[in-house]
């Protein structure tokens, strides 16, 4: 929901710097019905996934002991309840993380020890959507 408003605000903060009070006012006045409809799509759009989540009771209970976690949203329980078949597709712990890209692995050799890297095929929207979880609870 913010996401968009976000966006419009830092337009406005740079078109401050260079409009006159007219114009911002006149701008302002075009963003404002297009964040109220972009708002009103997104609460949609949330309200649809989370009818989806519950139409099963076994989804739901998954979701909310993911939801319970500190750092963990709606959005990031959701999508990786979707990305992991309802926490049934990865059964070590290991291969999720292999698979988001948080689990580093390196090339070895009799005699050739490798920097250990990510594979660059993880699924980086996921590993994304942990990352921001994470700073959500760490406070600085």
């Amino acid at each position: 929901m913010g996401r968009i408003k976000a966006h419009l605000t830092l337009a406005n903060d740079y078109n401050k710097k260079i409009q006159n009070k007219g114009n911002l006012k006149k701008l302002y006045n075009i963003d404002k019905p297009i964040i109220k409809e972009l708002d009103a799509a997104i609460d949609n759009i949330d309200a649809e996934m989370l009818a989806l989540v519950k139409s099963s009771d076994e989804v739901y209970d998954n979701y909310k002991i993911a939801h319970s976690a500190p750092g963990v949203c709606k959005i990031i329980a959701i999508a990786f309840n979707c990305a992991t078949n309802n926490f049934t597709k990865f059964v070590p712990a290991k291969a999720f993380g292999n698979y988001i890209g948080v689990v580093p692995f390196g090339k070895e050799s009799e005699r050739y020890s490798g920097r250990y890297r990510v594979s660059p095929i993880a699924y980086k929207s996921l590993k994304t959507l942990l990352h921001l979880g994470v700073i959500s609870v760490v406070k600085p």
